[in-house]
């Protein structure tokens, strides 16, 4: 990922987590395979929020002994590596030392071909949106664009944003609010990427997909519009003109 598309990731990221949601503190523990054996090398991050706003990862790496130290970070923590699967640990709030087990998985960073021939819609990004489907289109920077997909016979709910363009991809984790006001949550890797979904407390559904080059979101949905937005979001494929078909179409 590059410079641009980073600070725009964390741009979002930092404009939806609440500082009074954060609770920092210096945090420790280790992290174990499933036959309970210490993990060395595995990322470990936590994001530090600023009293005037704002917030900043702060990164650590296990030892041989699987241990990691980060200082002054909320109540989520990180754990990566493509050899498991994701793990967007929530602590407690007087929670400081842990052990955490990650289990195995694997990561692959490819796209499947987007198909050669025709296609029951148009690709907005690497994703595939029905024909009739109402879209609207925001351009974030000269080679950055959202779009706004709202569900069919629906004009209040929504919307699931597709942000197109030119290296948005490569990050590995959702949200820290919505992380944090989940009752639960799916985290994997997918082919192309990073996948988590979480369900709120009052029933509605989000998601945050992470492509190599394109992201796709949604929060609030109920479990009608989820289906809707799913098969949008799990049509991602791979093709050389990403944005540009599309953008130019909707002029």
């Amino acid at each position: 990922m590059n410079s641009s598309a980073a600070a725009l990731l964390l741009t979002l990221a930092c404009a939806i987590a609440a500082p009074a949601l954060s609770q920092d503190s210096d945090v420790s523990g280790t992290v174990r395979d499933g036959l309970g054996n210490p993990l060395p090398g595995i990322k470990v991050t936590g994001w530090h929020h600023h009293p005037a706003g704002g917030a900043e990862g702060s990164y650590s790496t296990t030892n041989a002994q699987g241990r990691f130290e980060l200082k002054s970070v909320g109540r989520v923590v990180f754990f990566r590596d493509p050899k498991f699967q994701p793990l967007s640990y929530i602590r407690r709030a007087e929670e400081m030392s842990f052990t955490v087990t990650l289990q195995p998985g694997s990561e692959d960073r490819q796209l499947p071909n987007c198909p050669s021939g025709k296609e029951p819609g148009k690709r907005y990004g690497s994703f595939l949106v029905p024909t009739g489907t109402k879209v609207r289109r925001r351009q974030h920077d000269p080679d950055n664009w959202k779009f706004f997909i709202t569900p069919p016979k629906s004009k209040t709910e929504g919307p699931l944003v597709l942000w197109a363009g030119v290296n948005l991809g490569g990050g590995d984790r959702a949200p820290e609010e919505w992380l944090l006001d989940a009752n639960s949550v799916v985290e994997r890797w997918v082919p192309g990427g990073y996948d988590a979904r979480g369900k709120a407390p009052d029933g509605k559904n989000w998601r945050y997909f992470i492509s190599p080059v394109d992201v796709a979101f949604y929060l609030d949905a109920s479990d009608e519009a989820t289906r809707f937005f799913d098969r949008i979001i799990d049509s991602a494929c791979f093709r050389q003109q990403l944005a540009g078909d599309a953008t130019k179409q909707d002029r």
